[in-house]
């Protein structure tokens, strides 16, 4: 019984320490890497959106620099609770808005989803309002939209719609079409059978089968990327461990942030069965079919080893657009989410080069 008590105990002290770590962590990246100074912008919104409360995160050293507004990937993977870890050394020159998407982070517990209506036309509209509300506020006619994976998609859709707005688009992952999946595919496929892995090919093809014949779901997209990324290449990504303390100790996490993580870590079902509509969107959407010729600026950032949205389709995509200006970059050895890669720097003089044009 002593000796049950006294691992108990041990336990409880481990646990206490770890939780005094996270604390420290936390409120040293809050003093340390967070906007500071009497013209700095830091704030936590929650703004009546589309008929609903969605969240917003503004982080800025001076509140008259460009608007940065960040569209997130997934659907539902908000990026604002680990912002800081990429954004906060391009502060002092730019505001950055980053916002949860209906569905998504803190939106999703805002409200109740079942009233949320999550939809791509809904997302536009949304993000309409969100830009109208930034440029009345900051009086700027124009902001930056900054788009990841899904946000390239819902980036270049909102661009055709208002491209008076917008000062620049740029892609982070760009989305294509469905075919992009496809030719990661081919890619794993053709490296497992130079490996004589003819177990992961059937099992690949099993995954890409249910894909192509049932009712796009991010259930199945998942379930054939993890086949492939056997064999695929990822980039110099950070380790899951380093992932989750970068989230725990981030200064701008709170409840609800941790709490759709691990929602969408433990019962993704239920988050993606109200993303019906933007799966769909997914499936259906070619921008290689589409008017190539763009009012603004267009700049796309690709990983080298992005998989998930191919380089080789990105890069052939960027070649078909036209506009004020266009740029395709590729950053060495990374992958799909340069930012939370091991060549952060490399990202981050990409980006301020894009911004800075």
């Amino acid at each position: 019984m002593k000796l049950f008590k006294r691992l108990i105990l041990i336990l409880l002290s481990f646990i206490g320490l770890f939780i005094l770590t996270v604390l420290v962590a936390k409120l040293y990246n809050y003093l340390f890497r967070s906007p500071r100074g009497q013209d700095a912008v830091y704030q936590h919104r929650m703004l009546e959106i589309g008929g609903i409360p969605q969240y917003i995160q503004i982080r800025g050293q001076a509140r008259n620099n460009p608007v940065v507004l960040v569209l997130h990937g997934g659907p539902a993977s908000p990026m604002s609770y680990y912002a800081y870890h990429w954004q906060d050394k391009l502060e002092d020159q730019y505001t950055f808005v980053n916002w949860d998407q209906r569905g998504a982070g803190r939106t999703y517990y805002a409200s109740p989803i079942e009233d949320q209506e999550v939809t791509t036309d809904n997302i536009l509209k949304d993000l309409d309002e969100i830009i109208e509300i930034i440029r009345l506020e900051t009086r700027q006619d124009k902001v930056i939209l900054l788009g990841h994976s899904w946000g390239t998609l819902v980036g270049n859709l909102y661009v055709r719609q208002h491209p008076e707005k917008i000062d620049r688009l740029i892609a982070i992952g760009q989305v294509v079409n469905k075919e992009g999946e496809m030719i990661a595919v081919q890619e794993a496929i053709r490296l497992a059978n130079l490996a004589n892995d003819f177990e992961t090919v059937d099992e690949i093809e099993t995954r890409r089968q249910k894909v192509v014949d049932e009712e796009l779901t991010i259930q199945n997209i998942l379930a054939l990327r993890q086949a492939t990324s056997k064999y695929l290449p990822s980039g110099r990504n950070m380790s899951l461990a380093e992932r989750l303390w970068m989230g725990l100790a981030s200064p701008d996490a709170g409840l609800d942030d941790y709490r759709f993580f691990f929602k969408m870590m433990t019962d993704l079902e239920s988050v993606s069965s109200h993303m019906t509509d933007l799966v769909q969107t997914m499936g259906q959407v070619d921008f290689l079919t589409e008017n190539t010729y763009f009012h603004v600026p267009y700049y796309i950032i690709q990983g080298e080893e992005d998989w998930v949205t191919p380089t080789p389709y990105a890069q052939a995509y960027a070649e078909l657009i036209s506009g004020p200006d266009v740029e395709f970059i590729q950053i060495k050895h990374a992958g799909h989410s340069p930012f939370l890669d091991k060549v952060g720097d490399d990202f981050l003089q990409t980006l301020e080069h894009v911004l800075s044009k």
